[in-house]
């Protein structure tokens, strides 16, 4: 009877009951006997059904995160972490998220019901984490976790196959490590390595962490109970160690301690106002498709800074430079991509204010109501909803399609695009795992080609299913070292889609690649790739090839560079 007493009292609009005096002193604290009552509430379990069972059946994975794929394939095959297997490219920008589905794909060989596990158990593993450990109240983590199904953002990446669910895991037990209880300066390491595993997961979270670290190392100077200074600067060290480690071995290993996508996205030379009109595009545009996830962003960003907590305002000062960042980048063509981060972080922050019952449930009310009415719902989202590609067979459907990226200015429903060929639930439904796409058939066909050297955009699906043995110039630049380093192609730069930089492959270079000989025409490109060929496929500790690194990561290059940007290439097609 105590027990069913228990559950009754933590109906949902009971608060959270506080738990008895420990009888000894290895008793449990008061907090963790609070977290422990929780679990008895049925409210807690169904709730995280629910959300489990919402993520699940909206799991699919990215056209983009195929890019990865090729690379982890390459690298568990013996052949380096490499996009192309004859050079040392990196094409990722998630090392710590690679790294862990290389060990899982390492014993199962496929990646669709491998990483949609995974990336669901992680995201699901994130939230329980956050808020179990953080919740003020029962109501106040259900309200939590309708914020997170409503999130059309947060529910879309939460797989997908890209680095979120990592990095709501990390960003979850930073929070919590920084968050939960007074400031004690052994907390501050702990913060510097779940910082560190953040940004090793994705450099640019450096924005959403490193205000409160900084908060925790100003906290931690100035408390009596500070180590030594060198005893502090040495933890602080190795705390920080996955991420400045990873950077070092990219330098050793690839050249560069940035991807190549860096040099891709941002150093196109379109103008920094264009990047910013695209950034509110971005947001208008999330603003109308997924309105919870903004509107709780800007409340919770607003009542946070109300509330006058130092360490939680430390944490919103953090969302506040990421999504200034959003802006300065031009957003994304993913919808909503970037905000699931920040929305995961105010969702925290938030579920820690010690409003009444009555208020919460108000709170979970409007969500609720928010998120069934915008255009369609994570809770409803179907195995039959997005783009069928099996019906997408007339010249005149794709061009429908592509008009609406368009309408949109270049940004898309990325999991519409792809639900259907890699959904899982929709897979199972049609007896098969192998997805299917207009994009993975030109894969299949490269392949089977006898041409051992292709050049082609959106490398994903066809990128995977090429298969090692053909080697692919990204016209995009996004896995092509010499070609992210040219100029955008004049018509891009009149017409430009985010995250979509096409560069006119300068002539002679097919012909360089296919026999190993350099034959391109303008002497400007044949020295950068003379370089870029000693970096990324010379061996790695000849000093000729150091020489080539220190040159490139030291500004060596650059007047090269301007004169292309001014001065751009002969294209090979003319």
């Amino acid at each position: 009877m105590p027990g069913i007493a228990s559950s009754l009292r933590l109906s949902i609009l009971g608060a959270m009951p506080s738990a008895p005096e420990p009888s000894a002193s290895h008793a449990p604290s008061r907090d963790q006997q609070s977290r422990l009552y929780l679990w008895r509430s049925p409210w807690v379990w169904i709730a995280f059904a629910l959300l489990a069972v919402v993520i699940l059946k909206s799991a699919w994975l990215s056209e983009d995160s195929y890019i990865s794929f090729r690379a982890i394939d390459h690298f568990v095959g013996g052949h380096g972490l490499n996009w192309n297997v004859s050079e040392r490219v990196q094409v990722y920008t998630n090392p710590l998220w690679v790294l862990i589905i290389s060990a899982f794909y390492f014993f199962t060989g496929e990646f669709v019901v491998t990483l949609t596990i995974l990336a669901w158990l992680v995201s699901l593993g994130a939230a329980v984490l956050a808020l179990t450990r953080l919740a003020a109240t029962l109501p106040a983590l259900l309200a939590g976790v309708v914020i997170l199904i409503a999130s059309r953002a947060w529910i879309d990446y939460s797989t997908s196959g890209l680095e979120n669910p990592m990095t709501f895991l990390m960003l979850a037990a930073f929070l919590v490590t920084g968050l939960a209880g007074s400031f004690h300066p052994r907390r501050l390491p702990w913060l510097i390595l779940f910082g560190s595993l953040c940004a090793l997961n994705r450099l640019d979270t450096v924005l959403l962490t490193g205000p409160l670290i900084l908060y925790a190392f100003w906290q931690t100077i100035r408390s009596p109970e500070r180590p030594s200074w060198l005893k502090l600067f040495g933890q602080m060290a190795l705390a920080s160690f996955p991420l400045w480690g990873w950077l070092l071995f990219s330098t050793v290993y690839y050249g560069f301690p940035l991807p190549n996508t860096y040099y891709a996205k941002l150093t196109t030379g379109i103008p920094k106002p264009e990047y910013y009109q695209q950034g509110f595009y971005y947001y208008a545009n999330t603003l109308r498709t997924d309105a919870v996830t903004l509107l709780v962003i800007g409340v919770g960003l607003i009542a946070v800074v109300v509330r006058r907590e130092w360490s939680a305002c430390m944490a919103a000062l953090g969302v506040m430079l990421y999504l200034a960042y959003i802006i300065s980048v031009g957003g994304d063509f993913m919808r909503g991509r970037f905000f699931a981060a920040p929305l995961f972080v105010i969702t925290i922050l938030i579920v820690r204010f010690p409003m009444s019952n009555k208020q919460w449930l108000g709170a979970g009310a409007v969500v609720v109501i928010l998120g069934l009415i915008q255009p369609q719902p994570a809770l409803f989202y179907h195995p039959w909803q997005g783009v069928d590609w099996a019906k997408v067979d007339a010249a005149e459907d794709l061009e429908e399609i592509l008009a609406t990226l368009d309408a949109n200015h270049g940004i898309a429903d990325e999991r519409a695009f792809a639900y259907q060929s890699t959904g899982l639930l929709p897979l199972l439904l049609k007896g098969r795992i192998q997805p299917r796409h207009p994009f993975i058939g030109k894969g299949r066909s490269l392949a089977a080609s006898d041409d051992p050297v292709a050049v082609f955009g959106n490398t994903g699906f066809a990128g995977f299913y090429a298969g090692s043995n053909v080697h692919i110039i990204d016209d995009m630049g996004l896995c092509d070292a010499l070609i992210a380093r040219l100029p955008v192609a004049p018509e891009v730069l009149e017409d430009w889609r985010v995250g979509h930089y096409r560069r006119d492959v300068p002539t002679g270079y097919v012909t360089t690649v296919r026999t190993g000989r350099n034959q391109l025409t303008d002497p400007r490109v044949s020295n950068l790739y003379e370089s870029l060929d000693q970096i990324i496929a010379g061996p790695i500790w000849s000093p000729e090839r150091w020489r080539e690194i220190w040159r490139w990561n030291s500004g060596h290059y650059q007047s090269i560079l301007d004169d292309l940007q001014s001065n751009p290439p002969q294209p090979a097609t003319s």
